[in-house]
C-alpha cells in the first residue's frame, strides 16, 4: 500500500515538472542581432515557440510611435528577415507578432559616427567635408526631430548633408573644438576635433594710454577659450636715481618685466591689461600660441591734474594734488616757479590694497578718491618777507611726471587779510541792518498804540485835544473852523505844554458833553 502511494507522488511530480518546463520553453520570444543604422536596412529577426498554428502566418513589426508597420519573410524556422525603416534614437518600442503570437520589445538605431574632416576643395579653404555615418535627416528624423550640429560652441548651419556626409563652411569665429552631432538625442560615439590654427590680425592700443584704460585688445579669428593663448614681454624704463626728488640727470636702462597674460574675451578678441605691472611700460611684443606676431611702443598721456589742496603763503605745510597719470618718478612739482620738495607719489589702486578692511562708507568718496586717481603730496615753504604775491590771480602748479609735464592753472595761496575783510564788512552790514529794521517797527507801534491808549479816558482825550488844537487864539473862547478842526483858548495862568507835530483830523462832536 505504502508502495503504491510512492509511486503516485512519484508519478504526479514527474508530471509537474514537465508541465512547468514546457510552460516555459514554448513561451513566444523574439531576439535580434544588431542595431540597424539611421538610413535603414534588413534585418534578421529570431523568433522561437512559434505556436504550431501560426508557423505559416506572415510576421510584422509595427512601431509604436508612428503605427509604422513591415512585414517580414521566412529564411527558417525562426529566422525571418524585415526591412527595418529609416530611423535615430534608442529604445524605440516595437511589437513582433506572428498570428496570435506576440512580443513587445525596443529596438535602439546605431549612434552617429565621424571617420574624417577635410578641406573639400583647394580654392575654397573655408568649406569643409565630414564623412561618417548615420547622421540621419537634415529635414526631419522618425520621432520629428533634426539632426543638430555643433561646433565652436554654437548650432552651425549645414550646406549639404546626408547619412553619411555633410559639409560646412568655417566662419572667423569659429575655433579648434571637438565636433558634436545629436541624432534623435544619441550624441556622437567618438568625440572629433577639427584644428583650427587662430590667425593674428591687429591691435588696439589708446593713443595716448591713460590710467583709467590701460587695455591693449589683439584683434584675430579662430582664437579658442582652450586652445588658444595670448600674452605680452613688456619693458619698461628704470631710472637709477631717487623717484622723489628731482633725476632729470639720472641715468636709466630697460627692465624686462613678467609676461602680460591676455584675457580671452571671444573667439576674435583677447584683452591685455597693462596696469597689473604696476610700471610705466615703453614698448611690448605681442604673442600668439608663443609665437611674436608684433611689436609696439607706448605713448603715455600727460599728467591730468584735477584738483590742488591750498595752504597760507606766510605757512610752511604740504599741499596735495590730485589727478590720473602720474607716473614714478616725479621729477619736480613747482608752485609758480617755488619749488615743492620732496613729493611722493600714492596710487589710488595701492592705497585700496592696502585698505580692503575699510568700512563701506569710504567708497562713495569725491572724485580725488576715484578709482583711477592718483595724488601727491609734497612740502611748500612759506614765500619769503616782501614777496609781492597777488591773491587774485592764479598761479600755475608744474607736475613732471617721469618726463611728461602737467599744469594746473587755478592756484590761489589763502589770504588771511581777505578773509578778515570779508568778515568785517559782514559784521557791518549786520550792524546797518538792525535799525533799518527795527526803527520803523517802533515807530509803527507807537503810531498806532499812543491814539489807542489815550482814548480809553474821555477827559485825557480833551485835553489832549485842547492842548493840541491851542494856537493863537482868545483863550476864553473856542469855535470850530470850516474843517471841521477844534480850536481852544485857554488862560494864560493854566499853561499846558502842546505835543509838537501831531495834527487830528476828523468831526469830534461825539466827545462833546
Amino acid at each position: 500500500m505504502n508502495n503504491n502511494i510512492l509511486i503516485i507522488l512519484l508519478v504526479f511530480l514527474i508530471y509537474f515538472i514537465n508541465f512547468i518546463y514546457c510552460q516555459t520553453t514554448t513561451t513566444f520570444y523574439v531576439e535580434i542581432s544588431n542595431e540597424p543604422p539611421t538610413e535603414g536596412i534588413i534585418m534578421e529577426f529570431y523568433l522561437y515557440n512559434i505556436d504550431i498554428e501560426n508557423q505559416d502566418k506572415t510576421p510584422t513589426i509595427t512601431f509604436t510611435s508612428s503605427q509604422l508597420k513591415t512585414y517580414g519573410s521566412r529564411k527558417n524556422s525562426t529566422t525571418y528577415s524585415f526591412q527595418i525603416p529609416r530611423g535615430c534614437g534608442r529604445d524605440n518600442d516595437i511589437v513582433v507578432a506572428i498570428g496570435t503570437d506576440s512580443y513587445q520589445m525596443k529596438i535602439s538605431y546605431q549612434a552617429p559616427i565621424i571617420t574624417s574632416c577635410s578641406i573639400v576643395d583647394a580654392s575654397n579653404s573655408n568649406l569643409v567635408m565630414c564623412i561618417g555615418d548615420n547622421f540621419g535627416s537634415d529635414v526631419a528624423n522618425l520621432d520629428g526631430s533634426k539632426t543638430i550640429i555643433k561646433y565652436s560652441d554654437q548650432v552651425i548651419p549645414i550646406k549639404t548633408f546626408n547619412d553619411s556626409s555633410f559639409t560646412f563652411e568655417i566662419q572667423d569665429y569659429y575655433f579648434s573644438d571637438y565636433i558634436n552631432i545629436d541624432v534623435c538625442n544619441v550624441s556622437i560615439a567618438t568625440n572629433y576635433l577639427i584644428n583650427i590654427d587662430p590667425i593674428f590680425k591687429s591691435y588696439s592700443l589708446p593713443i595716448p594710454l591713460h590710467k583709467s584704460y590701460e587695455i591693449v585688445d589683439i584683434i584675430g579669428i579662430h582664437f579658442s577659450p582652450t586652445l588658444s593663448n595670448a600674452s605680452l614681454n613688456c619693458n619698461s624704463t628704470s631710472n637709477n636715481g631717487d623717484n622723489h626728488s628731482s633725476i632729470s640727470s639720472s641715468s636709466s636702462s630697460d627692465t624686462l618685466l613678467p609676461p602680460i597674460i591676455c584675457k580671452y574675451e571671444n573667439s576674435l578678441k583677447f584683452s591685455c591689461n597693462l596696469s597689473i605691472v604696476n610700471s610705466k611700460i615703453k614698448s611690448c611684443s605681442i604673442l600668439v600660441n608663443n609665437i611674436i606676431e608684433d611689436t609696439f611702443n607706448i605713448i603715455y598721456s600727460e599728467p591730468i591734474i584735477e584738483k590742488v589742496t591750498s595752504i597760507y603763503s606766510y605757512q610752511n605745510g604740504n599741499i596735495t594734488i590730485y589727478g590720473t597719470d602720474f607716473y614714478e618718478p616725479i621729477e619736480f612739482v613747482k608752485i609758480g616757479n617755488i619749488d615743492c620738495l620732496n613729493p611722493k607719489l600714492t596710487n589710488n589702486n595701492e592705497e585700496n590694497n592696502n585698505n580692503n578692511n575699510n568700512s563701506s562708507s569710504n567708497i562713495n568718496n569725491s572724485n580725488s578718491n576715484s578709482n583711477n586717481q592718483s595724488y601727491i603730496i609734497c612740502e611748500l615753504s612759506a614765500l619769503p618777507d616782501g614777496y609781492n604775491i597777488n591773491f587774485n590771480v592764479n598761479i600755475n602748479v608744474t607736475v613732471k611726471s617721469d618726463g611728461l609735464i602737467g599744469i594746473y592753472q587755478s592756484f590761489r595761496y589763502l589770504d588771511i587779510i581777505s578773509e578778515g575783510s570779508d568778515n568785517h564788512d559782514q559784521d557791518d552790514k549786520l550792524k546797518w541792518m538792525i535799525p533799518v529794521i527795527i526803527i520803523p517797527i517802533f515807530f509803527g507801534m507807537l503810531t498806532i498804540f499812543i491814539p489807542f491808549i489815550l482814548c480809553k479816558n474821555k477827559s485825557t482825550m480833551t485835553a489832549f485835544n485842547n492842548c493840541c488844537m491851542r494856537k493863537n487864539k482868545d483863550p476864553t473862547k473856542s469855535k470850530r473852523n470850516s474843517n471841521g478842526m477844534v480850536s481852544s483858548k485857554i488862560p494864560n495862568n493854566n499853561t499846558t505844554k502842546s505835543i509838537s507835530d501831531v495834527n487830528i483830523h476828523g468831526n469830534y462832536s461825539n466827545y462833546d458833553d
